[in-house]
């Protein structure tokens, strides 16, 4: 099921980190931010294929 949803959750991240820079946050939220998102996708997929 998440995996339907995979673009909508990387639009939404490529938004945050795009009004992020234009806020002027920190260059390193910025690399950040992407990983973290990567790794909280990955365990969705891994949650709904486990049940």
């Amino acid at each position: 099921m998440a995996i339907q949803h995979a673009h909508g959750l990387v639009l939404t991240v490529l938004t945050a980190v795009a009004a992020l820079a234009v806020l002027g946050a920190p260059p390193i939220l910025l690399l950040l931010l992407p990983p973290m998102a990567a790794c909280v996708m990955l365990a969705a997929v891994l949650r709904d294929s486990a049940t």
